[in-house]
């Protein structure tokens, strides 16, 4: 499996926070998604899974098109939800103390970690029901669900700020993972 984050978006130009919302690539990341693509031809993939959310989305057809495979979409893969914070501007935001305080999270209706974790889950589960034939899969997904999807397969795994077009090759085995 590749997992994949999208491409430079419009939120991250402006400093804000999405995660639900959606937000279209920039220029930069239509760009990233056509050179990633190029990357991958000769990696053999036969199917692509993407976020429902825009920015996703584009990257995962902009690779599909390029590579002449389908993409399916899944909820699953999205962002952690920011609730009330969607929208604001990252500099005001002291994350530390937000995911520190789980009544806080309640209050600003932020998507816990353990809820994530079982979106994680379901998508690793989910993926047994495919062909075996479905060697090299790519998956696009965002910052903070890769990380939880990588805590999902290594519980040793840190929590670290994936770069965009970041490519983090792995095989895993689905059969392994706890539903």
């Amino acid at each position: 499996m590749f997992i994949v984050r999208h491409g430079d978006a419009e939120h991250i130009q402006r400093q804000i926070i999405a995660g639900w919302k959606n937000v279209n690539l920039t220029e930069l990341g239509q760009k990233q998604a056509l050179e990633l693509a190029n990357k991958l031809k000769n990696k053999n993939i036969d199917y692509i899974f993407s976020s429902d959310l825009a920015r996703t989305q584009q990257t995962a057809n902009i690779i599909a098109q390029e590579l002449k495979v389908p993409v399916a979409s899944d909820w699953l893969l999205r962002e952690r939800n920011n609730g009330q914070l969607e929208g604001q501007s990252k500099q005001e935001i002291n994350w530390q103390e937000i995911n520190n305080d789980l009544d806080k999270m309640t209050q600003l209706d932020i998507e816990n970690f353990s809820n994530m974790d079982n979106r994680a889950k379901a998508f690793l589960n989910n993926l047994k029901l495919f062909p075996k034939q479905l060697n090299n899969i790519v998956m696009v997904s965002h910052n903070g669900f890769i990380n939880n999807l990588l805590g999902v397969i290594d519980t040793n795994h840190q929590f670290r700020k994936i770069s965009h077009m970041e490519v983090i090759e792995l095989e895993i085995d689905l059969e392994s993972i706890n539903e």
